[in-house]
């Protein structure tokens, strides 16, 4: 029988997923070509970083969700 999760864990969980879309998100907007007044590697620099902890963030959450169905069974 699955358990129930609490309202704040599926909070958390939800607000981990779209944290993940605004990294992601803000790495793709510094690697697209724009009228920032920044450096273009500095701009790469920070997108790649934002990229790749968006990604990371997602395996930990990925992880972590199926951490907790293993203890669910």
């Amino acid at each position: 029988m699955p358990s129930v999760k609490s309202g704040f864990a599926k909070f958390m969980e939800i607000f981990g997923y779209c944290m993940v879309v605004v990294y992601v998100g803000m790495g793709v907007f510094l690697l697209v070509p724009n009228k920032l007044k920044v450096p273009v590697n500095i701009q790469i620099a920070v997108g790649l970083f934002f990229i790749s902890y968006g990604i990371y963030r997602l395996t930990k959450i990925i992880s972590k969700h199926r951490e907790n169905q293993a203890e669910e069974e």
